[in-house]
């Protein structure tokens, strides 16, 4: 019994290693190996079908790079430019309980199939949960929906363990699909119409080249708006408790904290910050257009009214990438193996995984 111990040891060690051999470093995240799979599906699928050569981005020519050229710009998005926005829906009751049919309350961002990352102060309202959500509209009260659009059934929501409203801290959760999104086809469209954005590379800097991107709440547009990030909290944190005085306590605690961030006031006085708006990078070299999902705002200390321009407070998704790894990916997270291992000896990953 001891020597099949010892062998089944020497066994699992001996994989262990020459998977960090194949590999030149240690074991990458599972959201970095996640992305990279996102990637190859748009080389294979959609990247052939750009011609020319980017400069920025290289060999692939990314049907959304307008924004590169046009990086101060607030705009309405092209058809499918952000296809990781969905957008959450909930009953609508009037005044005497009756069901009046649905209301859009939030956007998020899938981050894979079946999972979609949101704040948690958009799910946990006296609106109840989401019913359902919709991928792929450029405005949500169009009278005729994008052909391409999809809508999926919401099976569950997991909350952070240590999220507590109405506090800002811990402010995230993942809504799970019924079932997963389908992938445009090769021959049906230049460019992919629902799609997961990657996350963010565990310390790596982002100061430069983010975009808010949600939808307007009286007009119903998708908009993308360049954003400036504040380089330390400490130097936003002394305005937002002034403008909420004794709210401040109630939203952050002491002070604000380092799984949050800041940016400066938006260009425009919209609600955009109020509904769940993601902020996403340009694409990385080496992930031709694929987005990454830094974070999500949190705090809008200027409210939907204007008035005085006041620091935004977001939720950094990089503080979060092992809760959310856990979740989205549990079996391959918990087990703590090595992909080769994985590969040889099977049943390592759960049938949402084997989607990504």
């Amino acid at each position: 019994m001891k020597q099949n111990v010892t062998a089944l040891i020497i066994l699992v060690t001996t994989v262990y290693l020459l998977s960090i051999n194949a590999q030149g470093t240690k074991e990458e995240r599972i959201s970095v190996r996640k992305c990279k799979e996102y990637k190859e599906f748009y080389r294979e699928t959609f990247a052939p079908k750009v011609q020319g050569r980017d400069p920025i981005l290289g060999k692939y020519k990314c049907p959304n790079n307008k924004r590169v050229r046009n990086p101060n710009l607030r705009r309405d998005v092209f058809r499918h430019e952000f296809p990781h926005v969905a957008s959450l829906w909930y009953e609508s009751v009037d005044g005497t309980g009756v069901k009046t049919g649905y209301k859009f309350r939030c956007s998020g961002t899938l981050i894979s199939k079946r999972h979609v990352l949101v704040p948690g102060h958009c799910i946990y309202s006296k609106s109840g949960k989401p019913t359902h959500v919709t991928f792929g509209d450029s405005n949500l009260y169009d009278e005729f929906p994008d052909s391409k659009r999809q809508v999926l059934q919401v099976a569950d929501i997991i909350f952070h363990p240590h999220y507590v409203p109405p506090s800002s801290v811990n402010d995230i959760a993942i809504v799970l699909l019924t079932k997963g999104v389908k992938y445009d086809e090769r021959s049906r469209s230049p460019r992919p119409s629902v799609r997961p954005a990657c996350l963010p590379v565990e310390g790596q800097e982002i100061r430069h080249g983010i975009s808010l991107t949600a939808y307007e709440s009286k007009s119903g547009s998708l908009i993308t708006e360049r954003v400036t990030l504040i380089e330390k909290n400490k130097d936003c944190e002394d305005t937002v408790r002034s403008q909420l005085k004794d709210n401040f306590e109630i939203l952050f605690g002491e002070t604000v904290r380092p799984t949050q961030f800041c940016s400066e006031s938006l260009a425009s006085n919209t609600c955009l910050s109020d509904i769940g708006g993601a902020l996403t990078t340009q694409p990385f070299r080496g992930m031709p257009c694929i987005d990454t999902v830094v974070g999500f705002i949190s705090v809008n200390a200027t409210g939907c009214e204007g008035g005085s321009a006041n620091p935004i407070v977001y939720t950094s998704v990089e503080k979060y990438l092992d809760w959310i790894e856990e979740v989205v990916w549990p079996k391959q997270f918990k087990s703590g193996i090595s992909p080769l291992f994985l590969n040889l000896y099977g049943n390592a990953t759960d049938s949402q995984s084997q989607e990504f």
